[in-house]
């Protein structure tokens, strides 16, 4: 999962990109669609700052540069490209896809447990 806080300078992403690239000197292209609104928002990746590509890839982006994200929760797909192009309809299949989330530190984030409504269980047992 991807984690953008308008709270820090700096997003820190890594992703698993370089392992099912299939061209020379990629350029990559991030879209994030907000899941209820369904607004598609790009961003260029540039300058893998991994030192091991094998195993991830990491890059740093601005915070400056998502300020027209709501907080909320988020698709997002990575595809490849041989030169800049924010249309990933002309791209192709995607090389990676998950979840992300919009945040601001003041919010206060709470894992979701689950609650049993009764101490009886039925445990079925194969014979």
């Amino acid at each position: 999962m991807i984690l953008i806080n308008y709270d820090k300078s700096v997003q820190d992403l890594t992703l698993t990109l370089s392992e099912l690239t299939t061209i020379s000197n990629p350029v990559y292209l991030l879209v994030l669609t907000n899941l209820f609104t369904k607004t598609k928002t790009r961003y260029i990746l540039q300058n893998n700052l991994s030192t091991s590509i094998q195993r991830y890839d990491r890059f740093q982006l601005p915070t400056s540069g998502f300020t027209g994200l709501e907080v909320g929760l988020y698709n997002y797909y990575v595809y490849q490209s041989a030169t800049v192009n924010y249309d990933e309809t002309q791209l192709g299949n995607w090389i990676e896809t998950g979840k992300a989330q919009v945040i601001h530190n003041s919010q206060v984030l709470q894992p979701i447990t689950y609650q049993p409504t009764s101490v009886e269980y039925i445990t079925y047992i194969a014979k």
